[in-house]
């Protein structure tokens, strides 16, 4: 007789709430588990031995225009029932079930280096759909009305994956560009609503420009890092901007006067790399990539009494406005809302060098 447990997938019930909690805090951080709860959509369970040890929640989201839009939320599989394909599994009956509900497409928001979710949903079909292209298929109104209702606003390093999406080609010098030219207009607001949202202050043309070059230099910096390790280990990297997050961005920006950057994130190229493989680089490439950016800021901080250039000025305060606290968020914060950011490469790569660079973004904030 096999002592192979027999899974049976169906659809979600109320009385699966308890189960579907206790996976959750076992599959996610206590931060996410918190929010792991079955909305109206229900979702897709796998059962084994009249035990879930695999679920997928679902929502559907009404556009603008009458489009309903299926999301799938969260799956989440059993440590001890993983690398079965019951992922797999969940999420083509999960698909399957919005397409029936009437849903024109299926979404979902995946972190960057989420290797293992990323491999399964390219296997279910799924492509990564660049923001131009959501705009373009739901219109401006509706792809901000996905944006928020997915929460794929407030997720810094996630990317949007949708089941029907076409093969896009990626342009690096346009992303990088739009990279710059975003954290600039963040930097920018911040400062602009400094005093309060009833006080601006408009910035002038040479602070605007300035915020360019100060954050094109920084994020050239960060890139660096990370390009030249690859070089040395004679590994491709892709640049993909991050635009997941930006309502968290803006929002920080209005409120505090303060910048949550967003600067992208380098990548193995293709979708079936594995951390794993090439967690040394990363790593190695993370740590030059803070180097570089320390010493960008302790320049900075030799010039902040004025060099008597205006223009130069004002690109050496937006260098450090946008890399203070930049550098705390890819070395110190290596976890949730923050695990898209090099901190994670680090501490996974090497805890003595996070604690050592993690010191130095501290000492750099402080004194710089």
């Amino acid at each position: 007789m096999s002592d192979t447990p027999v899974d049976v997938i169906r659809a979600l019930r109320d009385e699966d709430g308890p189960d579907i909690a206790a996976l959750a805090r076992i599959c996610f951080p206590r931060i996410q588990a918190c929010w792991v709860v079955p909305g109206p959509a229900g979702g897709m369970v796998v059962v084994a031995d009249q035990e879930v040890v695999a679920a997928a929640l679902l929502r559907i989201i009404a556009l603008p225009g009458r489009h309903r839009i299926g999301f799938i939320a969260w799956v989440m599989t059993h440590p001890d029932h993983r690398g079965r394909g019951l992922a797999g599994r969940l999420v083509a009956a999960s698909t399957a079930a919005l397409r029936q509900q009437g849903c024109e497409a299926v979404v979902t928001d995946i972190e960057g280096y989420n290797t293992a979710s990323v491999r399964t949903f390219v296997a279910a079909g799924y492509q990564r759909l660049s923001v131009s292209r959501q705009v373009l298929r739901w219109n401006p109104l509706g792809a901000l009305w996905l944006w928020l209702s997915s929460y794929w606003a407030i997720d810094p390093g996630y990317f949007l994956w949708v089941d029907d999406a076409p093969s896009v080609i990626s342009r690096p010098w346009l992303n990088g560009l739009a990279a710059v030219l975003f954290n600039s207009a963040v930097a920018l607001l911040a400062l602009s609503v400094g005093q309060g949202l009833f006080e601006p202050s408009w910035p002038s043309p040479s602070q605007a420009i300035g915020s360019v070059l100060g954050v094109g230099s920084l994020l050239l910096a960060r890139g660096l890092g990370m390009r030249l390790v690859a070089l040395v280990h004679r590994q491709a990297l892709v640049y993909r901007p991050w635009w997941g997050g930006w309502g968290l961005s803006a929002l920080i920006a209005m409120l505090f006067g303060q910048v949550f950057p967003l600067p992208g994130g380098y990548y193995p190229p293709g979708d079936d790399w594995r951390v794993a493989e090439h967690r040394a680089m990363l790593g190695r490439g993370a740590m030059l990539s803070a180097g570089l950016m320390a010493g960008l800021l302790g320049l900075a901080a030799l010039a902040r009494d004025g060099t008597g250039h205006a223009l130069l000025d004002d690109s050496v305060a937006a260098l450090s406005f946008v890399g203070k606290p930049l550098l705390v968020f890819d070395t110190l914060l290596a976890c949730t809302p923050f695990q898209g950011f090099n901190g994670r490469r680090l501490l996974e790569h090497h805890r003595l060098a996070w604690c050592l660079l993690a010191l130095l973004a501290v000492a750099v904030v402080h004194w710089a």
